[in-house]
């Protein structure tokens, strides 16, 4: 790791990661789910915490005080796309 870059996880949150991951790891071995395969346990949470780090980066990119349909909101128009429906030209 280079002197610039900051580390997934802080020293002090080791500690809550380990529990997190003791209480999924308990919760999975009581209720007898799998840890790997399809809607095993680590593919969910890693799909979990995928879709939220996408979304966090999406969100981080695009702007969240974008109004829907203006700007750059997820799934809005910009200024060539307002443009073109003005004239009658569909996008």
């Amino acid at each position: 790791m280079s002197d610039n870059e900051i580390p997934a996880v802080e020293p002090a949150e080791d500690k809550l990661v380990d529990e997190v991951v003791q209480r999924l790891l308990d919760r999975a071995d009581a209720s007898g789910a799998a840890l790997l395969g399809d809607g095993g346990l680590l593919t969910e949470v890693t799909r979990a915490v995928l879709e939220r780090a996408l979304d966090a980066e999406m969100t981080d990119h695009l702007g969240s005080g974008a109004l829907p349909g203006y700007g750059h909101s997820r799934g809005g128009a910009d200024e060539r796309d307002r443009a073109r429906r003005s004239r009658g030209r569909a996008t």
